[in-house]
């Protein structure tokens, strides 16, 4: 039996970005007990494996703040 991802062709592949953040997530805050195998236990700290002001989770920080700047303003405005 064939699983769909397989017959679609779907791939699942990280990029070393994604994969650094993942990292850098187990180490910090997450239980090393939980780490998926496939996961590398750990990676030297260098200026590139620190997350960049492009990375997806920097896009969606950067988004909330803006969005919790424009509810602030509404605020102020209905008062």
């Amino acid at each position: 039996k064939k699983y769909t991802y397989k017959i679609k062709n779907i791939n699942f592949e990280l990029s070393q970005e994604k994969v650094n953040d993942l990292v850098k997530m187990y180490d910090k805050f997450l239980d090393p007990n939980l780490r998926p195998e496939w996961l590398p236990i750990s990676q030297s700290v260098t200026p590139s494996s620190y997350t960049s002001a492009t990375s997806p989770s920097s896009n969606i920080a950067r988004q909330h703040r803006s969005e919790l700047k424009k509810r602030k303003k509404a605020k102020k405005s209905l008062k």
